[in-house]
């Protein structure tokens, strides 16, 4: 069957798309928490414990087909990670550690705000803001031999919500 990923606060979840809506349908639950150490400093910001504090996950996407790649909030300190699909584990490295990488640029600090995300060509395009404060808007693309992202000093993205993207392929005969 199919199956539907799901991102959630400290969680994924994989849900069989024929069995999983059902009553009692089994469904699969990954736990992805921010580490002790960085909820403790997001508390020491200022930021509240129960609320913010946690990672929220907000970028979940296809990037093979065996694996998917992920960011969440991780306490204010944006992390990300890669999905095993086949068993729906995080990917480690040799010594059995989860891989992350710095989500800073990919995945907003905080969970409140908007962002958005894609994977073309196995270049990930996103448009979040990559400060605490949430005052610098970015569409950056990462993952690629030559990352970029827009210069704040254009101001062009003025106060934006990101809500959506999408990856249209040029048809035959467009300009």
């Amino acid at each position: 069957g199919r199956t539907l990923y799901v991102g959630a606060r400290e969680a994924l979840f994989a849900l069989n798309s024929n069995l999983s809506f059902l009553p009692g349908g089994e469904y699969q639950e990954l736990l992805w928490s921010a580490d002790a150490e960085k909820k403790q400093q997001c508390s020491f910001k200022g930021k509240d414990p129960q609320r913010d504090c946690q990672n929220y996950i907000k970028i979940l996407l296809p990037l093979s087909s065996s694996h998917l790649f992920t960011c969440g909030t991780a306490a204010f300190s944006p992390m990300c990670t890669y999905i095993n699909v086949e068993n729906f584990t995080l990917a480690r490295d040799e010594k059995g550690n989860v891989l992350l990488e710095d989500g800073k640029g990919r995945c907003p600090f905080d969970p409140n705000f908007k962002s958005t995300a894609l994977v073309v060509d196995g270049e990930l395009y996103t448009g979040t803001v990559s400060s605490f404060q949430g005052n610098d808007p970015a569409i950056s693309r990462s993952q690629s031999l030559r990352p970029t992202k827009t210069e704040s000093s254009l101001n062009w993205l003025q106060d934006p919500a990101f809500v959506a993207s999408a990856y249209i392929p040029e048809s035959l005969g467009s300009l």
